[in-house]
């Protein structure tokens, strides 16, 4: 039989909990590094980049620090549980994708003499006026909040806390109140005695003074709920769920009611971080990862000794029925049939061991077979059943989530977050499994997105194949929008692999809107009347780039006039080819009013002038492009496009600036194409003399005047 779960529980009052673990600890737990936890991810912050990893300790991404700004703070997102948001002294960087690196910032508003000082909760404060803002990372945008206006003064990070309702402040005489939404400050308590400030979900309030350790515990209303005397001061204070306080000391966690009861928990190794979680709190140790959760009614209902609850009774009666079946079926007259069954389906799934979870749904399976037809939902037990089974997924995958967090966050938000990690094969399995069809569309899109920008070195016919090829391979091929693909290839300047994808798109409109978007003009008129749909020109969803026809006669207008003016025959190229041939032969003012006069795309345009001025070997006008202003396009496809050419002293120019290559992927690259004068420049800034001293090793005998630079450089460090 197997051991009764209640006998590693805690009572505090009438409420049971428990400290399960959940995996082994694999990465770094050093004091002096800088680290973010979240539900499923971990980001540790090196001199170099920052590191993100799941809780089993693997590398998912590795990103150049030098993309951020000074970085006063970073943290997962709470809603999509994916994105890292970088919080600098302007800005905020939410880095939406991993691999490829996309980036989006948000700058504070120029106005805002100021400059950012804490973030919780997306919301932050300013440095030198203590102002309140909300960062809305859907409209990408700061909304204020608060005006201080010298109301109140925050002297250290612990002295606030919020959050998503209310925010308190521990001003040096008094402790306010801010309603987040309406903006209304209010005096929580008069004189402040007070040193850190945590609030749980539902507004409970901890206060916690220092110098007499001291506990007290408030509900939003300024009503005395708690009063504990602490005996040392705590190394942490955050809530176990919404219903209890809890402080660490060392290797041990303690949960504290009123009349100054606690329970304690102890661990093997030291605790350097715990997290607040929906249903406890996760306590990270030196060698490990539990979590503290309050035991649910129905789990303590079968499992406390001598219960008569009906979920107990149930599974007593389970345990009888292989010895004493007629005593088992007896003991089912006794109490709710229909309340056994569901505490012990409700018991399995919050449960971790397997046989627990086996033997809970085997009785709730005997209860509902001694039911009579349609008097129980069947739907309820196979439904918990693929709960279950897909924890138990989740969990091989690296994600040790409870039930209660699993029903926060959702199916679909698990989905996305396994394609953030590139998981797209496991994706499509756990789709199909557990009959969630609808998402499989959304997976191979996502994957041949992801393909598209990932695979620059593969020959866009190959790559087209590959796809397709992936694509027809499903039941769901005839579901699929390549017209989105095409928007991708074109946005990564494969204008050929853009213009396969939306040839295929089998919706006339989003096939004709694609090519209108590649400034394929003409083709896009062919194909609306190859479709015997010339009424589709008239489509709004169409008129909302231009009239395309119009701008294909001023095109060529425009052609014949520089046909003239140059002597060059111009008419009959497209627009791509337009822009090559002004840039080939230097037209700078023509080509500038062509681009002004047909809107043409930035990106787009950055990629015409990186293929021709690689091809007409014009190297120096390049660089002197790339680095006038921002690219849009970043500057790998600079090095990619320079290393397809085989000018690879040329492609090492732009490594240093690829913000979506890691400081070690750069290091590795630029010794790849022998770029050791780069390298010299990247060691020098670093005053890494060992790093010079082992590339002074790598430079060739005919290169002196590096090699004496090296030798210089390391003299003077």
């Amino acid at each position: 039989m197997i051991q009764n779960p209640s006998l590693s529980w805690e009572k505090l009052q009438n409420v049971f909990y428990r400290s399960r673990k959940l995996h082994d600890l694999q990465w770094s737990s050093k004091t002096d590094i800088l680290y973010t936890v979240s539900r499923l991810f971990i980001a540790i912050q090196t001199d170099k980049s920052i590191q993100i990893f799941n809780h089993e300790g693997i590398l998912l991404s590795d990103i150049d620090i030098g993309v951020f700004d000074t970085i006063v703070s970073f943290y997962f997102d709470k809603v999509d549980h994916k994105s890292l948001i970088v919080v600098g002294l302007q800005t905020c960087k939410i880095v939406r994708s991993w691999s490829p690196l996309q980036i989006k910032t948000i700058n504070l508003p120029s106005d805002i003499n100021d400059s950012i000082w804490d973030v919780n909760n997306n919301i932050l404060i300013t440095k030198n006026n203590k102002d309140i803002f909300r960062l809305d990372t859907i409209k990408g945008k700061f909304k204020k909040i608060f005006k201080n206006e010298d109301k109140y003064n925050i002297l250290t990070k612990k002295h606030w806390d919020c959050n998503d309702n209310i925010l308190i402040i521990l001003d040096t005489e008094s402790v306010f109140q801010i309603d987040l939404y309406s903006g209304k400050i209010t005096k929580f308590k008069e004189n402040n005695e007070w040193h850190q400030v945590t609030i749980s979900k539902n507004g409970f309030i901890c206060l916690y003074n220092a110098k007499n350790n001291k506990l007290n515990i408030f509900n939003s209303s300024s009503n005395l709920l708690l009063e504990h005397n602490l005996d040392i001061a705590p190394d942490n204070i955050k809530w176990c769920g919404d219903d209890s306080i809890a402080c660490t000391f060392n290797d041990t966690v303690k949960l504290y009611a009123p009349d100054g009861e606690y329970v304690s928990f102890w661990y093997p190794s030291n605790i350097f971080c715990v997290e607040t979680e929906i249903d406890g709190l996760k306590v990270f140790t030196d060698t490990d990862v539990h979590i503290v959760t309050r035991v649910g009614s129905y789990t303590a209902d079968i499992y406390c000794m001598g219960s008569t609850e009906a979920g107990s009774m149930l599974l007593d009666a389970w345990r009888l029925l292989s010895t004493h079946t007629a005593r088992a079926i007896d003991y089912l007259k006794d109490f709710d049939l229909i309340n056994g069954i569901n505490d012990c389906i409700s018991a399995a799934q919050d449960e971790f061991n397997s046989q627990s979870q086996k033997e809970l749904l085997n009785a709730a399976t005997f209860g509902k077979s001694m039911l009579a037809y349609n008097e129980f939902d069947s739907d309820v037990f196979v439904r918990a059943c693929d709960n279950i089974k897909l924890m138990k997924v989740f969990w091989n995958l690296g994600f040790f989530l409870t039930y209660q967090e699993y029903q926060d966050m959702g199916f679909e938000t698990l989905i996305n977050v396994l394609l953030q990690c590139h998981k797209f094969y496991e994706c499509l399995q756990i789709c199909k499994e557990f009959k969630r069809f609808y998402l499989v569309v959304r997976i191979l899109e996502k994957w041949a997105d992801i393909k598209i920008k990932i695979s620059g070195d593969i020959d866009d016919n190959d790559l087209f194949d590959e796809i397709l090829n992936r694509i027809d391979s499903t039941d769901e091929r005839k579901e699929v929008s390549t017209s989105k693909l095409a928007q991708t290839a074109f946005e990564e300047g494969r204008f050929a692999l853009a213009r396969q994808f939306a040839m295929i798109e089998k919706s006339p409109e989003l096939k004709v809107l694609a090519l209108i978007k590649l400034d394929d003009y003409i083709l896009a008129a062919q194909e609306s009347l190859k479709c015997k749909c010339p009424d589709i020109l008239d489509d709004p969803l169409l008129k909302q780039d231009s009239d395309f026809l119009k701008r294909n006669e001023t095109l060529i207008d425009v052609q014949e006039e520089l046909s003239n003016a140059l002597s060059i025959q111009f008419v009959g190229l497209s627009m791509d080819q337009t822009i090559e041939k002004l840039l080939s032969i230097k037209q700078e003012k023509k080509l500038k009013m062509i681009l002004k006069k047909f809107k043409v795309n930035d990106k787009k345009y950055y990629h015409i002038v990186c293929r021709t001025l690689i091809g007409d070997k014009r190297f120096e006008d390049l660089y002197e492009f790339a680095t006038q202003k921002k690219s849009p396009i970043g500057y790998l496809p600079f090095y990619k496009y320079l290393k397809k050419a085989n000018k690879q002293k040329e492609a090492a120019r732009y490594i240093p600036m690829i913000t979506e290559m890691s400081y070690k992927d750069k290091i590795k690259t630029l010794y790849e194409v022998k770029g050791y004068y780069e390298l010299a420049q990247m060691f020098t800034k670093e005053k890494n003399i060992l790093a010079l001293k082992d590339l002074y090793q790598q430079v060739p005998p005919n290169e002196p005047q590096l090699r004496s630079f090296i030798t210089e450089t390391i003299s003077k460090m």
